[in-house]
């Protein structure tokens, strides 16, 4: 293993961008990095905890905690399965599009609206 400390946002890029599949396994909390890895066009298998199911939804191949048999054979789906491969890169694309500053504001425009409309 090669810890590689801090990277700027763009070597992280880079780094994504050179790997078959991304798998963040037990995050708690937003689940940011299966939505960078999303953004930089890898295709993730993540564990179905905290809200990576509703932050990725289909985006992301999802597999129960603690199962690392599970893991492997999604893992292994990824890596050989062409179709899995591009409907996981498609999804994962239109995720990252519900996470832009344009939708988030969009978003907070129509709460607003509704809010103060009679």
């Amino acid at each position: 293993m090669i810890r590689l400390g801090y990277v700027s946002e763009n070597t992280k890029a880079d780094l994504l961008a050179g790997v078959g599949v991304r798998v963040p396994v037990d995050l708690r909390g937003f689940g940011l990095p299966p939505l960078e890895a999303a953004a930089s066009g890898v295709p993730v298998v993540a564990t179905a905890v905290g809200s990576i199911p509703e932050v990725m939804a289909d985006g992301a191949l999802l597999v129960p905690s603690g199962e690392a048999s599970a893991l492997a054979d999604a893992i292994d789906r990824v890596l050989t399965d062409d179709n899995e491969r591009l409907r996981l890169l498609a999804a994962g694309a239109a995720r990252v599009e519900h996470y832009t500053w344009p939708a988030a504001v969009g978003a907070l425009v129509d709460l607003y609206r509704r809010l103060s409309s009679p």
